[in-house]
């Protein structure tokens, strides 16, 4: 049997990009079982998940990661781009009805999936134009919401109803910026700092920025109606599994 025959073929070579994607249609899939197992089942949210299902399936098969004999799906940044689209109005309006994608059984990751189809899809048509690491765009966007956390965070100090009086998580938000801006000087070429742009460093704020401040920033959004809220530590690890695998 020749391997065009072949019912199911596995290609274990992707662009960035469509790394970037299949990350998106996994979350895809978790907010889409969300929406099913919502609390008001009767809702225009199962339809939702219906249909972000299907998106999840069509992104998938046309990344050519499993080739279905006879199904080919071409993988265009325009196709990301709508799809992206597409969900942020469904998280816009569902948001509205009450609807929380819970990642993990405790995170509002609503916006999340929207936010890397979306990355994925501008980053392949930045590709068509020059050339740029994907890993270094994604730090910088993950640095704009490590510190858009930090700043929802700053906003617990001096709150009786958040009981940071003492400062706590304050100071949690302080040193994820410190944090979060070495690492950004990290990248530019107009100030030397002696300080080297490395996967162990990448890693570093991306977990000080996970443990320490996202989950108070994803917390805070939650109960003060911010959204994409708590993302920035996920986004930066995400950037230093780019870097780690060279794109």
């Amino acid at each position: 049997m020749g391997e065009t025959d072949k019912l199911v073929r596995f290609d274990e070579e992707t662009s960035p990009s469509k790394f970037i994607a299949l990350i998106g249609v996994l979350f895809m899939i978790f907010e889409a079982i969300a929406f099913f197992y919502s609390s008001d089942p009767e809702s225009i949210f199962i339809l939702y998940g219906i249909f972000e299902i299907l998106f999840a399936a069509v992104i998938f098969l046309s990344l050519s990661l499993i080739g279905l004999w006879k199904i080919k799906i071409p993988y265009f940044w325009w196709l990301l781009l709508v799809f992206g689209l597409l969900l942020v109005i469904f998280d816009v309006f569902a948001a509205d009805k009450g609807f929380v994608f819970r990642f993990l059984f405790i995170f509002d990751f609503n916006y999340f999936p929207a936010i890397l189809i979306l990355f994925a899809g501008l980053y392949e048509l930045l590709q068509q134009k020059k050339e740029w690491k994907a890993s270094m765009i994604l730090t910088l966007v993950g640095a704009g919401f490590a510190i858009y956390d930090c700043i929802l965070v700053f906003s617990y100090y001096g709150d009786p109803n958040w009981g940071d009086k003492d400062g706590q998580f304050f100071t949690f938000a302080f040193f994820g910026l410190i944090a979060v801006i070495i690492l950004l000087l990290t990248i530019q070429d107009w100030v030397d700092i002696k300080i080297p742009f490395t996967w162990w460093g990448l890693f570093a704020v991306g977990f000080i920025i996970l443990a320490m401040v996202s989950p108070l920033a994803n917390v805070y959004g939650q109960s003060e109606d911010f959204a994409a809220a708590g993302f920035g530590g996920v986004i930066l690890l995400i950037a230093f599994i780019l870097h780690s695998k060279d794109y």
